[in-house]
């Protein structure tokens, strides 16, 4: 019967570690880890990555979607 409440109470402490650890990425994931705020990529855009901190820190407008939406595709005007 030990052999039961012992296997009880490891699965317990496990789980309640992967709820704690859940919890803190979660955490981490809403308020931006570092706390600095990222550039906004506009649609039909390519974001500038800084490769020092891995931050996007600008965006490249890369033209209008194409007309067959299952295809991606990049256009300028100068294209037409």
């Amino acid at each position: 019967m030990a052999k039961v409440n012992r296997w009880g109470f490891i699965v317990a402490v496990l789980g309640a570690v992967l709820l704690a650890g859940a919890a803190a990425a979660a955490a981490v994931e809403l308020t931006g880890g570092s706390g600095s705020a990222t550039a906004a990529v506009a649609p039909n855009s390519v974001a500038v990555i800084d490769p020092g901190s891995n931050r996007v820190v600008d965006s490249i407008p890369v033209g209008e979607p194409s007309a067959n939406d299952d295809t991606p595709e990049a256009r300028n005007r100068r294209d037409d």
